[in-house]
């Protein structure tokens, strides 16, 4: 459920796995998994912040903010 959620909101603001990775110190690889249902979410308490994070700022940037509503 959180990987379809996340992949459906990546897409949406044209997010790149590698992009993403990037921005919240995680393998491309690993966000891949994620967004396929492949991995669960990380254990390190930062993980949603971070990532909450750089999709809200993204979002702002590109003038997408009402796709996170």
């Amino acid at each position: 459920m959180f990987g379809e959620k996340l992949d459906i909101i990546m897409t949406a603001l044209e997010v790149s796995n590698a992009s993403l990775a990037k921005e919240i110190f995680l393998d491309s690889s690993y966000i891949s998994r994620l967004r396929n249902g492949k991995r669960n979410l990380p254990s390190e308490p930062d993980f949603i912040s971070n990532l909450s994070s750089y999709l809200f700022y993204i979002a702002m940037e590109k003038g997408r903010i009402k796709l996170l509503e």
